[in-house]
């Protein structure tokens, strides 16, 4: 094979690159999210910070609705989200700031712990930040969860968050 063919060949191959394109990208992304867990632990650090929001949000347009004197329950507050964003209970700042914000700085934790296990199973130890660190991320974006669905209303969040209480004492 001359070089010409190599050329060729190369160009070719960059040419099926870009053929379906977001299909290979979608699909590279299942597949890291499948069988990584780096990629895994983001998407359900992800999942917990938009489960938040969206709680927060549920619990900003109840508080709309009581401001208001209508009633309220969990599904009133739900349909209220548009109408409490109109109000400016909601705002668009919330999901921009901190959601973004939140993953960089969980991120941003998670490689630090990273090097500092890294460093102790150097010197021969274990390493046990990561797990702190993960663990303690996961359980203040659950206790926060927990919080906006008790302002929100919902009776079992309320009994939830009782338990954890005396658990935590």
């Amino acid at each position: 094979m001359n070089s010409q063919e190599i050329c060729n060949a190369l160009v070719g191959s960059a040419a099926k690159l870009e053929d379906a394109w977001m299909v290979k990208l979608l699909t590279s992304f299942f597949i890291a999210a499948i069988y990584n867990l780096h990629v895994q632990m983001l998407l359900a650090f992800a999942s917990l910070v938009f489960v938040d929001l969206f709680t927060k949000w549920l619990a900003l347009s109840k508080m709309q609705l009581e401001v208001d004197g209508n009633k309220h329950n969990l599904w009133q507050a739900f349909k209220n989200i548009p109408r409490a964003r109109k109000e400016g209970y909601i705002t668009s700042d919330q999901m921009k700031n901190r959601f973004v914000g939140k993953m960089f700085l969980y991120i941003f934790l998670v490689l630090c712990a990273g090097m500092v296990d890294l460093m102790l199973m150097n010197v021969g130890r274990p390493g046990f930040i990561i797990g702190v660190v993960v663990g303690y991320l996961s359980i203040t974006e659950f206790l926060s969860i927990v919080e906006n669905l008790q302002d929100a209303g919902v009776e079992e969040a309320i009994k939830l968050k009782e338990i954890i209480d005396k658990r935590g004492r």
